[in-house]
């Protein structure tokens, strides 16, 4: 089992495709070779869906300095780098319509 696609409900297609292509290197509709992420323009202005996903990243120090790197850009990290109860490293940080990334230690 694995996951097939992504969806999350933007205000700015173009935006956030700057934003996933910039941070994490997805190339048009695919996070990775594997996953594929859908931007779908939220419908009613103010609609505020929001999602939650991980995106493995490497270690603890690729962790920070990926949140950091996107918080010096301006956005939100909402959690900085921290140690989960399963002992895996994390940070939560938010794109720009509020989506929750969570940067997750590889296994």
């Amino acid at each position: 089992m694995r996951i097939e696609y992504v969806s999350l409900f933007v205000q700015d297609v173009q935006r956030s495709e700057t934003f996933y292509q910039k941070y994490f290197r997805a190339k048009e509709d695919w996070i990775s070779d594997d996953v594929r992420l859908e931007l779908l323009k939220n419908a009613e202005p103010g609609q505020k869906r929001r999602a939650r996903f991980a995106i493995s990243v490497g270690g603890p120090e690729m962790i920070e300095a990926l949140a950091r790197a996107i918080e010096n850009d301006g956005y939100e990290c909402s959690q900085h780098l921290e140690k989960t109860k399963d002992g895996r490293y994390r940070a939560i940080v938010l794109d720009p319509d509020k989506n929750e990334l969570e940067l997750v230690e590889e296994n």
